[in-house]
């Protein structure tokens, strides 16, 4: 039996097709003010740019909310950082795990998580399969010029491609907290 985000969903619609472009998903415009992805889980019809988090992107927005998405690569660790924005994650397929002063929470499909502005929040992978995650964030359509403008520059100079303090977790010391509570889930320690 496969899942929503695993079938390939035919558009069939009486709206405008807005076309895939470098930086901004293939869409449906049924009305002025309504955009709709009809399969966040088809990559063929996403604008992905890499980062050391994994692969991202921007789906769709209203006049004060955005949609992004985020494929988290095996193996990461981000360090605890705020955001002037707030925002809900849902993760949509795989695990990973959620940090935030100093304390950890297994994430995993279904799971769903509000951060406010200005909350310090880190992100760990330490398994072995990806992480399909759907952001909703403040800020709307503004916030998605921007985005979009982040997409044009970095197809244009893949060289700038955002960092964010993103390492792998076998490169932190045995003893350090992303891997102890990995090996609490009975994950081996990663190497």
């Amino acid at each position: 039996m496969s899942t929503w985000f695993e079938e390939k969903i035919e558009l069939h619609n009486e709206g405008e097709l807005l076309a895939k472009t470098p930086y901004s998903p293939e869409r449906v415009l049924l009305s002025k003010g309504l955009e709709i992805m009809p399969n966040a889980g088809d990559d063929t019809r996403l604008v992905t740019i890499p980062s050391e988090e994994g692969m991202s992107g921007f789906l769709v927005a209203t006049d004060r909310l955005q949609a992004q998405f985020l494929i988290m690569n095996p193996g990461l660790y981000s360090e605890e950082h705020a955001h002037d924005y707030g925002y809900i994650i849902y993760t949509m397929e795989g695990r990973w795990v959620l940090c935030s002063q100093g304390k950890r929470c297994l994430m995993a499909p279904g799971s769903v998580c509000g951060i406010s502005a200005g909350v310090s929040t880190g992100m760990e992978a330490p398994f072995e399969e990806p992480a399909r995650l759907l952001f909703l964030l403040t800020g709307g359509v503004d916030v998605q010029r921007r985005y979009e403008e982040y997409m044009r520059v970095n197809c244009e100079d893949r060289a700038s491609v955002h960092r964010d303090g993103m390492r792998r977790i076998s490169d932190l010391p045995s003893s350090h907290p992303a891997r102890v509570f990995a090996r609490s889930l009975g994950l081996p320690d990663p190497r």
